[in-house]
């Protein structure tokens, strides 16, 4: 071998660390370049600004309880916990700064983590660099993030760290090292909520079958001692992820409805928990992503039309279209919820593996069942089957209701709260990404770091190649045939393509142009077969050996940052927050005091500009702008687990509308100036009134707007004008959020809904209380209640009663709701079964609600990072 230059002796870029981390950096700058244009931000479906800007200013508060009170009567979330997204948005000290940037930084800290395992399991650097820029990537990761979940990105990082501390033989202590992997899984754990915990049981499986395969001795002793490194490992995620698995618990599975498995729950529970599924069909997204196009709402024929997100309401809609005797009202319903394509389907997320990740961890894997011309030893060999089998499990679980395996996982104990099966598939990517690792890392030290030789012709190459390998490159070649043939079958069946596509709501135009851009993927993922194929040639024939290495790996790296780069960029959004959340007066006077009045949409559906604001309310507004500016909704955008007493309270009181907004406080509605009737166009609160309210005609216009759209933009403004088509209405009859009662009745739990819908109870002069308190007195009584401070974990009030009373406070009580009069602790009761209420003696008095869960558990996490530090 000849002797090595100056420049190789140290590494050159291929083996220089610093700069391959530096590179993915710009990577990740580049496809995220929209980010440093001032005004612009990375869109976020599950994340928005919006909801970032509600929580920023209570960072430091959110530790010790986060309490929501913009939506329903208020509501408590998971605490922040000592997370590395919740130190980042510390740091970065602005919401707009860590939605600009936290996405992309996250993918790379991804990408860090693979480079950092990978090195620990001993493969070369220019393969764990190319296998970390794969993994950062990978569209199953790099699609969440930007759908708004970059923390699961984070919990992915944790794992990837973790496997890497167990292989690390730089620390000496092994038991250190598995303390120190199980605080990274405690970490992903606080990161990714129930992804966590996917990624922790995982990732027990995957340590305890690396170090079956590194232990020395019997295998009696080999499994004693992997199971006592898997506690150890247990343990130590447990302590570290305290905070949040208390936090979850309280939040989404204590007082959850339906928490439980019972006969009658189970299978309506089921068709709920498995609506995200992965369609079998659908797994061919792994190498083809635009095959059933990208997002929801992309352009041009990209959009998404699978069937993951498919409502199990479907077949019952079905059923009432079929059936001729169905009441007609109930059939042009079904109908108009069939024309819209969300209920067909739902998905912002992508699967692809990388074309050339797919066809290299395949090859490992075929290549760990060969005893000899392999660098892999029997440890490599018998880690690769465990990671396939883990794979497999992960992708038979993802199938959900398409499968048969996660009926059985489903049985478990609260499994139910684990919603949407696809998210299986993200362990499958980190196995497989391992995978992949390692079957580059062989073809690396086979045929690039060999003793340098001049490469034959291809024609010598081919004739001495192992009958194994023949093999593998003539199934290669099969391949790419049958992915031709498939290209033109898949052609030849546009008719009946399309016509799916028009059954689930895609207009028949659209469809054309959608079957178009998927035949197109198809012809770009053979495409990247093709160079994948080529790549491999290459690397096996020996071109890339030695000095020509960094060709090789560059021509790995455009493959794979091409396919890609080229398939993640339909996912990259970004949205100018300035327009996205400009103020307007409907806005304004929400927002200027909040706390004195929930707002909601008005009642109807039917009349087209009535369903327009509905969808404009719930879509953008409810879901993005009410949260910047602090509006507080009776409504919810998004509410996957429904507490309990929230469930008992609509199924008794949603059925008397008017009595429900006057107990929840719903003063604003959002409706139209003018309404059709059978008597002809009426005024909207004429309707309101007439329908809802024919006695106390409480119902009144407060401000009437437009909607306009500015040409070429797709932003809707809002113009204050008499006569307006929109109105923002006033509901009078709605209980303020503070109130004195001299008048109440006591009735325990749900005894309450019988009194509190009962046509005599008059919720402005009595409340309902589920507490000890004396008989109310005859004699009349005056007094006030006036809200001082309106913060969401501690509300202060200055009270003034010539008598004993009620003080109710109308937001969602909760255990963890403490109350003091005058600096004196006093019990809290439920009031109006759903809402706070305590007893106030004669006097003028100063009132504080506290929010103050119980924190030892983020005591104990704090310990834990510290022990592990």
């Amino acid at each position: 071998m000849s002797k090595p230059t100056q420049d190789e002796s140290q590494g050159g870029w291929l083996n220089h660390t610093g700069i391959h981390l530096g590179i993915m950096a710009l990577v990740m700058a580049f496809l995220f370049l929209d980010s440093f244009r001032s005004g612009l931000v990375v869109f976020s479906n599950d994340g928005p600004l919006g909801n970032q800007m509600a929580q920023w200013d209570y960072l430091y508060q959110n530790f010790t309880g986060l309490w929501n009170p913009l939506n329903w009567f208020g509501n408590e979330a998971v605490a922040n916990r000592p997370t590395i997204s919740i130190l980042v948005g510390i740091l970065m000290q602005s919401a707009v700064v860590y939605q600009k940037f936290f996405c992309p930084f996250a993918l790379w800290c991804l990408g860090a983590s693979a480079y950092f395992c990978f090195r620990q399991l001993g493969l070369r650097k220019p393969v764990c660099f190319i296998a970390a820029t794969a993994v950062m990537l990978n569209m199953n990761g790099f699609s969440r993030a930007c759908w708004g979940l970059p923390y699961w990105d984070i919990t992915r990082a944790m794992a990837f760290l973790a496997l890497g501390l167990v292989a690390c033989q730089r620390i000496r202590n092994e038991w250190i090292r598995y303390a120190l992997a199980g605080a990274c899984i405690g970490m992903g754990v606080m990161e990714g909520y129930d992804i966590g915990a996917i990624f922790s049981v995982f990732m027990a499986a995957v340590i305890f079958a690396y170090l079956d395969t590194r232990l020395e001795g019997p295998v009696a002793q080999r499994f004693l001692k992997g199971a006592l490194a898997v506690i150890v490992v247990a343990f130590a995620a447990t302590i570290v992820a305290a905070h949040a698995v208390v936090s979850l618990v309280n939040t989404q599975v204590k007082g959850v409805a339906v928490a439980g498995q019972t006969k009658d729950t189970s299978d309506r529970a089921y068709q709920f928990a498995t609506q995200w599924s992965l369609p079998k069909l659908e797994t061919l997204r792994f190498v083809i992503p635009g095959l059933f196009g990208y997002r929801m709402d992309e352009e041009n024929g990209g959009q998404y039309w699978g069937r993951v997100g498919r409502s199990p309401q479907i077949p019952e809609l079905q059923k009432i279209l079929a059936n001729p005797g169905s009441n007609p009202g109930v059939k042009a319903q079904a109908q108009q919820m069939l024309a819209s394509p969300q209920i067909h389907r739902y998905s912002g997320s992508g699967e692809h593996l990388g074309v050339l990740v797919a066809l290299i961890a395949f090859w490992a894997f075929v290549l760990s069942f060969a005893r000899k011309g392999t660098s892999f030893n029997n440890k490599d060999r018998y880690f690769i089957w465990c990671l396939a089998a883990f794979a497999l499990i992960a992708l038979l679980l993802s199938y959900g209701r398409y499968g048969f395996l996660y009926r059985f996982f489903f049985e478990l104990p609260y499994a139910e709260t684990v919603r949407n099966p696809i998210k299986f598939t993200q362990p499958m990517h980190m196995a497989l990404g391992i995978i992949f690792a390692f079957g580059l890392n062989d073809l690396w030290v086979r045929f690039v770091d060999r003793e340098r030789t001049k490469p034959g012709s291809f024609g010598d190459w081919w004739h001495k190649l192992p009958v194994l390998d023949r093999n593998w490159f003539l199934a290669c070649g099969a391949m790419v045939g049958i992915s031709l043939m498939s290209l033109m079958l898949y052609a030849s069946k546009r008719s009946a393509v399309e016509g799916f596509m028009k059954n689930t709501a895609i207009e028949a135009n659209a469809a054309k142009v959608v079957f178009d851009f998927s035949l197109a993927e198809v012809v770009i993922f053979i495409f990247f077969l093709v160079c994948s194929v080529v790549a491999f040639a290459l690397i096996h024939r020996g071109t890339f050996m030695q000095r020509q290495a960094k060709w090789g790996a560059a021509f790995m790296l455009f493959i794979l940052v091409f396919d890609l780069g080229r398939s993640n960029a339909h996912f990259i959004k970004h949205i100018d927050y300035k327009q996205e959340y400009a103020d307007n007066p409907v806005f304004q006077k929400l927002s200027a005091a909040p706390h004195e009045g929930r707002v909601t949409m008005g009642p109807g559906s039917g009349v087209p500009l009535l369903d327009q604001l509905a969808n404009l309310y719930r879509v953008n507004w409810l879901h993005k702008q009410f949260p910047y500016y602090q509006i507080q909704s009776l409504d919810i955008s998004q509410e996957s687990r429904v507490g309990q007493d929230k469930t008992d309270y609509l199924a008794n009181i949603q059925s008397a509308p008017l009595r429900m907004w006057e107990l929840a406080g719903a003063r604003y509605f959002l409706g139209i100036n003018s309404v059709p009737t059978a008597q002809g166009n009426t005024r909207y609160t004429d309707f309101l009134n007439k329908t809802f309210d024919p006695v106390g005609k409480r119902f009144r216009n407060t401000m009437e707007f437009g909607l306009y759209q500015p040409p070429g933009t797709k932003d809707l403004q809002i113009v204050v004008q008499s006569n307006a088509p929109l109105v923002l209405i006033e509901f009078a009859g709605a209980l303020p959020r503070a109130k004195l009662f001299h008048q109440w009745q006591t009735h325990p739990g749900t005894n309450a809904f019988a009194v509190l819908k009962s046509p005599t109870f008059n919720p402005q002069n009595s409340v309902v209380i589920d507490g000890s308190m004396p008989p109310p007195t005859a004699t009349p009584a005056t007094g006030s209640a006036v809200i001082k401070t309106y913060e969401p974990k501690r509300v202060v009030i200055e009270a003034e009663t010539s008598a004993t009373a009620v003080l109710l406070l109308n937001d969602r009580y909760d255990e963890d709701w403490n109350a003091y009069v005058d600096g004196k602790p006093v019990k809290v009761m439920r009031a109006n079964y759903i809402a706070r209420g305590i007893k106030l003696d004669p006097g003028k008095h100063q009132v504080e609600f506290r929010f103050e869960p119980p924190v030892n558990a983020l005591y104990i996490s704090l310990l834990g990072l510290l022990a592990t530090i």
